[in-house]
């Protein structure tokens, strides 16, 4: 019996990405009767090389309640963490959040100064 998988087989299948990133702008939502279908958003993730450090911006689409509360909570600035897949979306890519984690709000400090 012949046991062998082509990498077409293998590779074909898996769609599934991790990143984390920093909204650029406000989320918008898209739906119905004051019900969210679906949230869209862009992420900045930055990536560290010595010296410099790279962002790349990317579209990021939740549906249903996840999109519901990514509308109503997530707004500039704030970090994310998102699991989910790519798709097309006409002529560029987006990536379908599965999940969503909404990453602490940076406390701004208060400098104190002593004489």
């Amino acid at each position: 019996m012949d046991m062998t998988i082509s990498m077409e087989e293998t590779v074909n299948d898996l769609n599934s990405l991790l990143i984390e990133g920093t909204l650029v702008s406000d989320p918008t939502s898209q739906g119905y009767d004051d019900v969210v279908e679906s949230c869209t958003f862009r992420i900045a993730s930055h990536r560290r090389t010595s010296p410099d450090t790279r962002a790349t911006e990317l579209s990021v689409r939740v549906y249903g309640k996840l999109g519901a509360n990514c509308a109503e909570y997530l707004r500039k600035g704030r970090q994310v963490r998102i699991v989910g897949s790519i798709a097309s979306d006409a002529e560029s890519l987006v990536v379908i959040g599965e999940h969503v984690e909404f990453r602490p709000m940076k406390r701004e400090s208060t400098m104190v100064h002593v004489q």
